[in-house]
């Protein structure tokens, strides 16, 4: 099958990826989820809906920002094969 078509299948699934435990990403992230429980646990009433609210919506931006990244490397990307293939006036060219 060719990468159009594991695409297609849903065999590529670039939004799910693993990461190694020792790197400054693993560290951010175990940072962000002990302040997120310290909160959960004593906040209460108004300032627990609040809160769990920014989490909520800090959650849909990440989301909707790699959703636009990963587009944007495509567009790069098909940009980049445009210029390549496409391009004319250069100096130097192939011997074949």
């Amino acid at each position: 099958m060719n990468f159009i078509e594991e695409l297609y299948y849903g065999n590529i699934s670039p939004s799910k990826k693993c990461f190694d435990q020792n790197t400054t990403y693993a560290a951010a992230l175990n940072n962000f989820c002990q302040k997120e429980e310290m909160l959960t646990t004593q906040l209460t009433g108004k300032n627990l809906k609040a809160f769990t609210s920014l989490i909520n919506s800090v959650d849909e931006m990440t989301a909707l920002s790699d959703l636009e990244n990963f587009k944007a490397g495509f567009k790069l990307g098909a940009k980049m094969m445009c210029d390549v293939l496409l391009s004319e006036g250069e100096i130097f060219h192939d011997l074949n």
